[in-house]
């Protein structure tokens, strides 16, 4: 029986933060208006629950005793709150050009409509007309189809480089930042300042933003839930009320499509078409810098801004910022995404805006942790609904990702070394058997932003030492066969079942998909203090496994090394991300390199040595013919 494994990336995040060079104009804020308006709810069960972000149902809660920062009156036009630290950076001015100095195919519809408050939305045929000009007008921009979402609509990936961009074959080798917007469909105005940047980076001439976009690839998704944006009423129209945050994937009474799933919790199951389409592209590389854009929505009828006192921290920022706090993140993971939030918060005030932490925990289904336990610096980004006009979410959004690529252009050969040392890190971590933990928040302390603080978290449960391996029946190992696959978790066979080392990159995940204390776990995988020996391969005189394939998965057309294809699909795989035939470990030796060797070269080189020797013969008994005549 053959020794199944599967591919280590070499991937991850890290850098320090120093200043930003993109930053946009400063903007005038909107007026208050109207009555004050409570929350849908005060209170909060407490960090290490599952709270959203940018949901719906939970809420922010008050943090106890005085806060320092802005006076009780302070309303949206006051002066923003002070810096996140003494050391937190400022923001390089870098123009950025207005709308109108572009020709009318290379604007949104969104800037088309004057960015009137209102349903002036860009309308999915004019996100595609407006990729198409942009991609067609500079060779810096690459775009494509990712896949389609449940009901069928297409979400698009940009890739932003110069001269041009990194092919997807070669993301993983490259250094990436990526930027995805709008995964809930009713914040809009995440997608706008994505489209924006696109076009934006494509057509920049500042020698430093041509400069990051020689050393980085930008990888941006601008509407990650088109059905939830594009939901329409009963009358066809689409407007704010008939959007909706979920994904189309659930069915009403009557057995019609409707909204089910939210889209940012199922960055660890992977259930839905659109989570699976994420997550084979990030089969393909890991970002080194992600950026994930959303909006604070809006909850009752919109009031003037209450006091810091009241609620400093969570849900009244015009723009609210957080890093991953599950509590298996690696310290130099948080950290660095801390810095990046801190410097993101300054770069928005110094632009006129009001920035602070967003209030959220640990969850290991949201984008913000679920990168992070990857290894990317990543950075959650909430504009305000409730206080901001439209024109006023798209610029604060858009200051913010200036700001967060600014700070990367920064640091990018920083962030680099640190990437390319992480996959060492966590094999000798899990040789070790350093603690992991299963739920909660990292030991980051009280966090302040200069208004209010992050309550302090804990971990939930502590695996102190951690297992050496996790073991699975075969039962078990096909309950999660695809999730493992599609978080690069390498897997192997031994003689009772399978067996899964934490000695490898994937380590901090490895707890939420199989151990019995994990909340989200379809399995109880037993823990073992010590990994069982593995099943020995067979040896193949012909070369080729009992499938067909080769060693190490690699196919006679010379896929390349992980078990990408040259163009960077994986082989096989269908367009709803599905991964490939072939079991969530074939394509690679335990390094993440396709097995080379006696492979399927052995027949061809064989018969050519046959050839070669039977030649000989027929040669040397010519020459003794003669030499007998």
């Amino acid at each position: 029986m053959a020794v199944k494994s599967r591919p280590l990336a070499m991937y991850v995040v890290a850098g320090v933060l120093l200043s930003g060079i993109f930053a946009a104009p400063t903007v005038a804020l909107a007026e208050d208006t109207g009555t004050e308006a409570p929350l849908a709810s005060d209170a909060v069960a407490g960090v290490n629950d599952t709270q959203d972000d940018a949901a719906d149902d939970d809420a922010a809660a008050p943090n106890p005793g005085e806060q320092p920062g802005l006076p009780d009156d302070a309303g949206l036009g006051e002066s923003p709150a002070p810096p996140v630290s003494d050391d937190a950076p400022a923001p390089v001015n870098v123009p950025v050009a207005a709308p109108t100095a572009f020709a009318e195919e290379l604007q949104t519809g969104f800037e088309l409509r004057g960015e009137v408050d209102g349903e002036s939305w860009t309308t999915q045929a004019e996100e595609l007309a407006f990729l198409n000009a942009v991609a067609d007008a500079s060779s810096r921009v690459e775009f494509e189809v990712l896949g389609q979402s449940t009901l069928g609509r297409d979400l698009h990936l940009v890739r932003i480089g110069a001269d041009t961009p990194a092919a997807r074959g070669e993301l993983n080798e490259a250094n990436t930042a990526m930027v995805t917007c709008t995964q809930h469909g009713n914040e809009e105005a995440p997608r706008e300042a994505c489209l924006k940047l696109v076009r934006d980076l494509a057509f920049a001439e500042d020698p430093a933003i041509v400069k990051y976009l020689e050393e980085v690839t930008v990888l941006v998704i601008p509407t990650g839930n088109p059905d939830g944006f594009f939901a329409a009423g009963a009358d066809g129209i689409v407007t704010h009320d008939t959007r909706t945050r979920l994904l189309w994937d659930g069915t009403d009474a009557a057995g019609n499509p409707a909204p089910g799933t939210d889209p940012n919790r199922d960055h660890l199951a992977l259930q839905t078409v659109e989570g699976r389409l994420m997550s084979s592209l990030l089969s393909e590389f890991t970002p080194h810098v992600a950026l994930d854009a959303h909006e604070i929505p809006v909850r009752g009828e919109i009031g003037p801004k209450p006091g810091p006192n009241s609620n400093p921290t969570g849900r009244y920022g015009d723009a609210e910022f957080l890093y991953p706090r599950n509590a298996n993140v690696p310290e130099d993971v948080w950290q660095l995404s801390k810095d990046f939030v801190d410097g993101a918060i300054a770069g928005t005030r110094a632009a006129g805006f009001d920035g602070r932490y967003y209030l959220s925990g640990g969850d290991e289904r949201i984008m913000r942790n679920a990168l992070g336990l990857r290894g990317t610096v990543s950075v959650l980004l909430e504009s305000n609904q409730n206080y901001l006009n439209n024109t006023d979410r798209v610029r604060v959004q858009t200051t913010a990702m200036q700001d967060v690529l600014g700070y990367h252009a920064e640091n990018v050969q920083r962030v680099t070394e640190m990437a390319n040392a992480y996959e060492a890190s966590q094999i000798t971590a899990g040789e070790n058997r350093e603690p992991l933990f299963v739920g909660g928040v990292v030991p980051d302390g009280n966090p302040t932003d200069g208004v209010g603080v992050l309550p302090a978290g804990t971990p939930l449960a502590t695996l102190d030492p951690a297992p050496a391996c996790y073991t699975l029946t075969a039962e078990d190992y096909d309950a999660v066969s695809e999730q493992l696959e599609r978080h690069r978790v390498v897997v192997d066979e031994i003689a009772d079942g399978y067996q899964i080392s934490l000695a490898q990159k994937a380590r901090p995940v490895i707890p939420y998909l199989v151990d019995e204390a994990a909340t989200y776990a379809e399995v109880s995988a037993v823990r073992a203090a010590e990994c069982a020996d593995l099943v020995e391969e067979p040896e193949n005189p012909g070369g080729e496994t009992p499938g067909g394939e080769t060693p190490g998965g690699e196919t006679p057309g010379g896929e390349t090394p992980g078990g990408e294809t040259p163009d960077g699909g994986t082989p096989g795989a269908p367009d709803d991300g599905t991964p490939a035939a072939g079991g969530p470990n074939s394509g690679a030796g335990r390094d993440g390199i396709a097995a080379t060797g006696s492979g399927g070269a052995f027949l061809p080189v064989s018969l050519a040595g046959l050839l070669l020797a039977g030649g000989a013969l027929m040669l040397l008994r010519r020459r003794s013919q003669r030499a007998d005549a």
